[in-house]
């Protein structure tokens, strides 16, 4: 039994793929094809992995899943689809693209360059929590004093 994909749902990654998800995961004569939904789950489950390495260190509570790890996981699903097949599902150069451009957003994720909308509310994470990672302090002005006494 294949479990649940939690970053992008099996419905969700066939309306994102269109009528390229007949092509990966259809079944069935031409006129009556059905997508085979497990076919489409384990690389759904993988993206889930892939994803948790590197967001988890910072959001280690659960969240609401933001549109770009949607989308992080599209992209790797439908990269490790692509790579399993033969000519009928060929690798292009933008699904490779794609693949790599999802991989450097969840390093940015990772080290902190990329903060994401775990509350869904399009604010930005509170002070003191895992997410807000980042602080900084500047030594004090010098300049007031330099120009004292000029006239």
């Amino acid at each position: 039994m294949t479990a649940t994909p939690k970053y992008l749902t099996v419905p969700e990654f066939v309306a994102r793929l269109g009528d390229e998800a007949e092509q990966l995961a259809g079944t069935g004569l031409r006129d009556a094809r059905v997508i085979d939904e497990a076919r489409l789950a384990d690389p759904l489950v993988h993206a889930d992995g892939v994803i948790d390495g590197y967001v988890r260190a910072r959001y280690p509570r659960a969240f609401v899943v933001p549109e770009v790890l949607k989308g992080i996981a599209h992209d790797i699903a439908r990269y490790r689809l692509r790579a399993k097949g033969g000519q009928q599902t060929a690798m292009t150069d933008a699904i490779k693209e794609q693949y790599d451009e999802a991989m450097r957003q969840l390093r940015d994720i990772a080290s902190g360059k990329l903060t994401l909308d775990v509350d869904g509310d399009g604010s930005q994470p509170e002070v003191g929590t895992v997410a807000e990672a980042m602080g900084g302090s500047m030594p004090p002005d010098r300049m007031s004093g330099v120009l004292e006494g000029w006239r």
